[in-house]
């Protein structure tokens, strides 16, 4: 049943009709504030206040309890551009506590078709396991990529 499945998407990579792989290139960063103790100090919660807008709305001995002991908060994953940004910022009001960064990148593919001059996209949405594996014979067969950089 799988294999007629994938074979039914041939049409994709077999050269029939004129599809090419759209890859979008991607960079996320993971941003940590990291205290300087075991657990964050009144001035540090504040500089987290001062930073970050999620935090400005929790007042400071709210925001302390809600961190506890924690020695270090993820601010979350962000483009790289976004990540910089807040890294300036943080720079710029002198924060007393360090910014920890964990990047990745990658790159996904979206099988585009181009046809009475106009792009269709092909999404199999119901099946991811599916999708990965067309696209996977795509490539597999040489179904030409066009580059598309995301920041």
């Amino acid at each position: 049943m799988e294999e007629d499945e994938l074979r039914e998407h041939a049409h994709m990579w077999d050269g029939t009709e004129n599809w090419v792989l759209s890859a979008h290139y991607w960079t996320r960063v993971t941003l940590t504030v990291v205290f300087a103790g075991e657990r964050p100090s009144v001035d540090e919660l504040a500089a987290l206040r001062r930073l970050r807008e999620e935090f400005r709305a929790i007042p400071v001995r709210e925001l302390k309890a809600l961190l506890g002991d924690k020695s270090e908060v993820e601010l979350g994953r962000f483009s790289s551009m976004e990540s910089h940004e807040i890294e300036d910022r943080a720079a710029r009001l002198q924060v007393p506590f360090s910014i920890r960064s964990i990047g990745e990148s990658g790159v996904d593919y979206l099988p585009i078709q181009y046809k009475d001059g106009e792009e269709w996209v092909m999404l199999i949405d119901e099946d991811e396991e599916l999708a990965d594996r067309v696209t996977d014979e795509m490539l597999k067969h040489g179904v030409p990529i066009v580059s598309h950089i995301e920041e």
